[in-house]
């Protein structure tokens, strides 16, 4: 059975953005009321929200800062030029 490749790409992004996307993250209401599932865009089983349901990020300019960083080259090798991205599909999880 073969593996899938796995990288760890360390200082992508710069340690202030991080932060400023975690503080975002954790500001979310979301993962103070977790048994509650009122919030469609929460999953209670996996603690994972929807990123498109935080309007404090921006799905696009985090893409675009990954694909500014040695994460653009990674992926244009394993996955092709022409990349794109569900942002239905992204999740946060904590």
């Amino acid at each position: 059975m073969a593996v899938a490749p796995v990288a760890l790409v360390r200082g992508a992004i710069d340690a202030a953005t991080c932060a400023a996307w975690l503080a975002a993250i954790d500001a979310h209401p979301a993962w103070q009321r977790r048994d509650a599932a009122i919030d469609r865009a929460f999953n209670v089983q996996s603690s994972s929200l929807r990123v498109s349901a935080m309007s404090a990020l921006d799905p696009a300019a985090i893409a675009a800062a990954l694909l500014r960083s040695e994460v653009s080259a990674l992926c244009g090798r394993h996955l092709g030029s022409a990349l794109m991205c569900n942002v239905d599909q992204c999740w946060v999880r904590r």
